[in-house]
């Protein structure tokens, strides 16, 4: 996480590691996955990036359905 945006090639867009943070926005634990994207491939294919993201977030469904969260 730092040394790709110390190195220019990544921004972080939420700190994994406030907990209080992340139980505020997801309600307490629950599984990820991880994606890396260039902003090349953002910049130049933004409808392979949305398929991609909407596909993880879909994959995720099944998960937060049986979770206790509300």
């Amino acid at each position: 996480m730092w040394a790709a945006e110390d190195q220019g090639f990544g921004r972080t867009i939420f700190d994994i590691f406030d907990e209080n943070a992340s139980n505020q926005v997801f309600g307490g634990p629950l599984p990820v996955t991880v994606g890396y994207g260039l902003k090349d491939t953002v910049e130049k294919s933004p409808a392979v990036v949305q398929a991609y993201v909407s596909a993880c977030y879909r994959a995720q469904k099944p998960a937060r359905a049986g979770s206790t969260r509300t």
